[in-house]
């Protein structure tokens, strides 16, 4: 009775009044300025979940990092005169094993000459869906020339399938799903976020954490098994989608696309590896072959890197143990995309 009397005292009641509208002015404003969570560090950098491309960099969390969170010089929106070219793509494109200076984009902007710039939209970790997302919120209104993106078909099938981050719509194109899984991580008390990072220094709890990482932070060998079957036909469904969605928005900006197709490690220079692992010696390159095939089919400008670089396997183009390019590596294949770009054409006209 003596509780029930000081529960219903007008201090209390007062102080409850007050502790719930300061909750509720601060859900409002969370809300407006859409706080979210943020994940975790990776290799000294902040990756911040984002609805939109999954996750994202936070600008300059890293001396190497632009403000938009790119592994590059700060992007302007003026142009000087030089053709802009913008290249997305996962951890080959970033480079995160050589230095800012000799990741693909500068190598090619250092065989290009003069005339050019090539900024690295890459994103270690990113799918084929995730760059195009990048296209449309960060690179187009950059006003890019031309854009290149390279796929790294290994598992880059599998990134478009566990993302959910563009699905099959009625007529079998590709939508964006609002209902992707780092939307479904973001709790919907916003005010439960800032609490639990200010006593814990996570936005997240740790079984929320642990989903997100299976999606986002597991980047196995996926093979292509048989191609008919259900679960390959899907990806290969959603490879085909996102294409079409490059093709298409570039077409609208009239920008010309290249696409590179970069083969694993053990495809150019180490097949037993993946013998070893049980994976049929007709199944080694079926990933890249298909994802070769499904650009032609695409109409797209289309450079497959595995036999130019089977070629060259004994020059030390990948770094053992790491998987990704050696500067020799992206020296090598920016010369032979520069090659691609000047064959066809799209490099002719400077700085539209």
């Amino acid at each position: 009775m003596k509780l029930a009397r000081k529960l219903l005292s007008p201090n209390f009641l007062l102080a409850l009044a007050s502790t719930l509208f300061a909750v509720g002015v601060a859900e409002v404003v969370l809300r407006r300025i859409d706080m979210l969570p943020d994940y975790w560090d990776w290799h000294g950098t902040l990756v911040v979940l984002d609805r939109e491309t999954l996750y994202s960099l936070k600008g300059h969390s890293r001396d190497d990092l632009n403000a938009l969170g790119y592994r590059d010089v700060e992007f302007r929106a003026e142009k000087d005169g030089r053709t802009r070219i913008a290249v997305l793509g996962d951890s080959f494109v970033f480079g995160d094993n050589v230095g800012p200076r000799q990741t693909l984009p500068k190598q090619l902007e250092r065989v290009l000459g003069a005339g050019y710039e090539v900024w690295n939209f890459g994103i270690a970790g990113d799918g084929p869906d995730q760059s195009f997302a990048r296209l449309q919120r960060d690179v187009l209104r950059l006003r890019p020339d031309v854009v290149v993106l390279c796929l790294y078909p290994a598992n880059d099938f599998n990134d478009l399938a566990k993302n959910e981050l563009y699905v099959e719509g009625p007529d079998g194109a590709l939508v964006y799903n609002p209902d992707n899984p780092v939307a479904r991580s973001i709790p919907s008390f916003r005010t439960g976020i800032l609490l639990r990072k200010l006593l814990t220094g996570r936005g997240l709890g740790p079984f929320a954490e642990g989903d997100l990482a299976a999606v986002l932070a597991h980047d196995p060998f996926d093979p292509i098994g048989d191609p008919s079957a259900p679960e390959s036909a899907h990806k290969l469904r959603l490879m085909a989608g996102v294409l079409a969605l490059f093709r298409e928005r570039l077409a609208k900006e009239q920008v010309p696309l290249v696409v590179a197709i970069i083969p694993s490690l053990e495809n150019v220079q180490d097949p037993a590896a993946l013998l070893a692992k049980g994976i049929p010696a007709d199944a080694l390159d079926r990933n890249e072959r298909t994802a070769e095939r499904l650009c032609r089919e695409a109409g797209l400008t289309c450079l497959p890197l595995l036999e130019p670089l089977r070629a060259r396997a004994r020059a030390g183009l990948y770094q053992v143990g790491d998987g990704h390019f050696t500067p020799r590596g992206n020296r090598v294949v920016a010369q032979l995309l520069a090659q691609e770009l000047r064959a066809d054409g799209v490099t002719a006209n400077a700085g539209r």
